[in-house]
């Protein structure tokens, strides 16, 4: 499964192949790429220690004359269930877009006509607190002198 194909010295980016393996398949969970930057900042998410929750992220790709180098980008995140069930009534904005701006980057430098004139995917992203402060501290103190 390619995502770039080259076509009588034209390049072709085959949007919907890019998006599940970038950002992860619609209504599934996102990929490292995609949730990752969230996950090494739970706090975005509202999140404290010991607490998990499911964050859902929606980007909307947009390239104009289906040129890829011109994409434009609009990411939402959304904090709308807790992992233990609860009814998500804390649902608020997480802010996510600056995190994702190298694949955007590495997204227009590919350059190339899209085969779509835009695509939207939503992701679930699963998000975990951590321990609380002071035994990340005391973790990493045990073994040293």
């Amino acid at each position: 499964m390619a995502v770039v194909h080259k076509e009588r010295q034209q390049v072709s980016f085959d949007v919907g192949t890019w998006v599940r393996l970038v950002l992860g398949p619609d209504g599934g969970s996102g990929t490292d790429a995609l949730c990752g930057p969230l996950a090494l900042r739970p706090w975005r998410a509202g999140l404290g220690a010991r607490s998990t929750s499911v964050v859902l992220v929606r980007v909307d790709l947009v390239f104009p004359d289906n040129e890829v180098s011109q994409a434009r980008v609009n990411v939402s995140a959304h904090k709308y269930v807790d992992a233990q069930g609860g009814t998500g009534d804390d649902v608020f904005s997480v802010p996510v877009g600056k995190y994702l701006d190298p694949l955007w980057k590495a997204l227009r430098e590919v350059g190339g006509v899209s085969n779509a004139a835009s695509a939207t995917v939503k992701v679930r992203c699963a998000v975990d607190g951590g321990p609380p402060r002071d035994e990340r501290a005391s973790s990493g103190s045990r073994g040293s002198a």
